[in-house]
């Protein structure tokens, strides 16, 4: 594949986009700078043409995807070093342009430009400074910053705190605004080994996982009519995630912190809790209130069939009624869950029975006399899946099982075009 037409910057193409700005409108002219931006520089004069541009959305697009990547013209025996002088001094120039901008939107879009507002992570500063110095229209944009510094953020979200001299109601929009900025807060949630497909790195889990963490035990500072807490349970993750306390020195979960301190969102966290929530889930099951007694036992993600056996031997009734609810149950169980029930009171519901049927469609069959019919007609995910496991085979995996993600590999792309195909 070659490269784009832009990708190698000269005379020619140089004249052909300034020549294209000028006679592009608005949106051509945003569609432009996009698409220079991707496949990697803009050339000086364009950037220019474009931070002094009559319409200020033209101008808010720059600030937002300015990246520092300023093609500049020169001659090819100049000396590397100079170049790099150049290309600094023309991307410094076009940021004093930005923040200059008449259009105070346009100077707060910067603020959540990562390469304009950016620094380490961890670090007070310069996200302090970048703070004290703003508008509060520029700070909203800075707490939208995929790199905003989570020092910073952690001053944000504790009402108690008096340095960054804000009111309440300032400090309710910052933590709404950051509870929005999803790039970031899926970085954490990465960096602190909570995405399935990646484990963290030891090094950023040494600020990842504490502020997550704190930002839960700030939760429990903001006052009872507060949504903060409720946001913060929603959306920072903070899934397994445990602490020592200082005064007993004792491993605790931070959700089951939560839990106890804020009834109000019991029903909220037992709904979002995941596999690592296993402590929040326990608590729940002897919690006072049945309906949370019930979110739990409807919520837990391991059910396995012993256990369900001692629910049913106890005849608890809200127990029986969550395990009834609860997909992780097998049919079994289910239906011995609905004999017990019927017993305890003749006017059960019958929703196990949804989940039994749905649970009996959605089983794959291995057996291929029902798989391929005569009519060859359905099932055809099915038929896929029995074909690539007959491919694979279980030897393969004992004989060599490095050949098995090879395979793997190969077969996924292969039954992805077969079910386009079949499908069409």
């Amino acid at each position: 594949m070659g490269w784009t037409r832009y990708a190698a910057l000269d005379a020619y193409t140089l004249e052909e986009l300034q020549r294209a700005y000028k006679e592009a409108d608005k949106i051509e002219r945003i569609r432009l700078l996009k698409r220079l931006f991707k496949t990697g520089g803009i050339p000086e004069k364009v950037a220019v043409m474009a931070a002094e541009d009559a319409d200020c959305d033209v101008r808010q697009c720059l600030a937002r995807q300015f990246n520092g990547r300023v093609v500049v013209e020169r001659e090819p025996k100049e000396a590397h070093e100079k170049v790099g002088d150049e290309q600094r001094a023309a991307s410094n120039a076009i940021e004093t342009l930005l923040k200059n901008d008449p259009d105070p939107f346009v100077r707060a879009c910067l603020h959540e430009n990562a390469y304009v507002f950016g620094g380490l992570p961890f670090m007070d500063q310069p996200w302090i400074a970048y703070f004290q110095k703003a508008t509060h229209m520029e700070r909203l944009a800075l707490m939208r910053n995929p790199g905003v510094g989570t020092k910073l953020i952690e001053k944000v979200f504790d009402p108690e705190e008096k340095e960054l001299g804000i009111d309440i109601r300032e400090r309710r929009e910052l933590c709404r605004a950051f509870l929005t900025n999803k790039r970031k807060l899926h970085w954490l949630k990465d960096e602190a080994g909570l995405c399935a497909e990646h484990k963290g790195y030891w090094e950023n889990l040494l600020y990842a996982e504490p502020f997550l963490i704190a930002l839960w035990k700030l939760a429990l500072k903001w006052p009872q009519d507060s949504d903060i807490p409720a946001l913060i349970v929603a959306y920072v993750p903070a899934d397994g995630l445990s602490f020592i306390d200082e005064q007993t020195g004792q491993h605790k979960h931070i959700k089951v912190e939560v839990f106890r301190a804020i009834p109000r969102l019991r029903h909220m966290m037992l709904y979002r809790c995941g596999p690592r929530d296993r402590d929040v889930i326990e608590v729940a099951m002897h919690d006072e209130d049945e309906n949370v007694r019930l979110a739990a036992f409807q919520n837990l993600s391991y059910a396995p069939d012993y256990l369900v056996s001692e629910f049913i031997g106890r005849k608890d009734k809200i127990a029986l009624r969550g395990l009834g609810m609860n997909e992780a149950v097998s049919v079994e169980m289910l239906k011995k869950i609905s004999e017990c029930s019927k017993e305890l009171d003749p006017n059960w519901p019958d929703s196990p029975w949804d989940i039994i049927a749905r649970k009996k469609k959605a089983k794959i069959s291995e057996d291929p006399e029902q798989l391929f019919d005569k009519d060859g007609r359905g099932r055809i995910d099915e038929k896929l899946n029995f074909i690539g496991k007959i491919l694979i085979g279980p030897g393969t995996a004992r004989a060599n099982p490095a050949l098995v993600w090879a395979r793997i590999a190969a077969i996924a792309s292969v039954l992805a075009l077969l079910r386009l195909l079949i499908r069409l």
